[in-house]
């Protein structure tokens, strides 16, 4: 998601500190809190998780590149959401 803010702020409007990474459950009990704005890009990312994409990201669109550098760098100019658990991977072999 592109947006016009740097991220999620944590304590929305109190601070401007930008949550950079939080998994699904932490957000689902965040979005009550949300405003208008946010809701709905959080509730897509925390939908998107729980699908089973591995990262969803809310990216600061007025940053030059960003979501070349996220994806080419892992450097997120925004705020990062992941599953609660990540499957390991099987690493043996057949």
């Amino acid at each position: 998601m592109l947006t016009d803010v740097e991220g999620l702020y944590a304590n929305c409007p109190h601070s401007t500190e930008v949550i950079e990474r939080l998994t699904a459950d932490a957000l689902d009990g965040l979005l009550p809190g949300l405003a208008s704005g946010m809701l709905p890009k959080m509730e897509g990312c925390l939908r998107a998780v729980r699908g089973g994409v591995r990262r969803a990201h809310v990216l600061e669109g007025r940053v030059p590149h960003a979501v070349l550098r996220t994806v080419l760098d892992e450097t997120c100019p925004g705020t990062t959401m992941v599953p609660d658990t990540v499957p390991k991977r099987d690493t043996s072999t057949a």
